[in-house]
Formats: C-alpha cells, sequence, structure tokens
C-alpha cells in the first residue's frame, strides 16, 4: 500500500555559524513549501535521494541566531 498524509511542521534551528543552507534527513517526504523566519525569499529546495537528505538553500547568508523553518 502507498501510504500518504499531508501535514505542516514548525521546527526550532539555531545556527551556529554563518550558512547559506539548511539540510534535513528527509527519506520518502515531499516538501511543497518551506519558509525561514527572518527570510522574505523562500528557499530552493535540493533533494539528495542517495543520501535521503533535503538541503533548503538560501540565497543569502544566515547569520548565526535563532530561526523557525516552516515545512
Amino acid at each position: 500500500a502507498n501510504l500518504s498524509f499531508i501535514g505542516r511542521a514548525d521546527i526550532s534551528v539555531t545556527v551556529v555559524r554563518e550558512t547559506d543552507r539548511i539540510v534535513l534527513n528527509a527519506a520518502d517526504l515531499t516538501l511543497r513549501q518551506v519558509s525561514l523566519s527572518g527570510q522574505s525569499v523562500p528557499p530552493r529546495i535540493v533533494r539528495d535521494d542517495r543520501q535521503e537528505t533535503t538541503a533548503f538553500v538560501f540565497p543569502r547568508r544566515l547569520a548565526p541566531g535563532r530561526y523557525t523553518l516552516s515545512i
């Protein structure tokens, strides 16, 4: 059987050093809409099926601090 669900999650993220991406384990997940608090432009979503990860790549580097990633 092919089971699926639709949902939303808000994830607290702490960036400890400047970066342009956030990477999550995302095996078998389809992510349609992603946003990060304090960022007006949504990230580019880059899947790596071999590593079973998804990277959210932002147009500008993220400064260290606390953010909320909404998926």
